[in-house]
């Protein structure tokens, strides 16, 4: 029940955010990533309601976060290259663009499943 829950909670935040709640999609991320703080794509989600705030700077650490905690999120990982390359950090935008090239040569299947496993979905990666 408890991972349910977890979904759940990520599903809502995505709907809320599609439907431009914003500031409702954030308060029901942190309800999420206080009762599972090791949830990257929670931290990911965040970070694009945080975009659609013009939050920035809690934007890209929202990302850093996501990536910290889930090296395969792809989407993550564009999205701190360009705001590397906005703040003009090379060294930064160097990894990342790394990441990004990295997971862009696997097969989809291998990033899902890479995904997955940092997720902690171990019997979804096994099918």
């Amino acid at each position: 029940a408890d991972r349910e829950h977890r979904e759940a909670l990520y599903y809502l935040a995505v709907c809320q955010r599609q439907q431009g709640l914003n500031k409702e999609a954030i308060d029901t991320l942190k309800a999420l990533t206080e009762a599972h703080p090791d949830y990257g794509r929670a931290h990911q989600e965040k970070a694009y309601n945080f975009i659609a705030l013009k939050q920035l700077s809690d934007a890209t650490a929202a990302f850093e976060r996501a990536v910290a905690l889930n090296p395969a999120l792809l989407a993550s990982w564009r999205a701190l290259c360009a705001r590397y390359e906005q703040l003009n950090q090379s060294s930064k935008l160097s990894e990342a663009r790394a990441r990004v090239q990295s997971l862009e040569a696997m097969p989809k299947q291998l990033q899902s499943v890479a995904s997955l496993t940092y997720e902690g979905k171990l019997f979804i990666a096994e099918q």
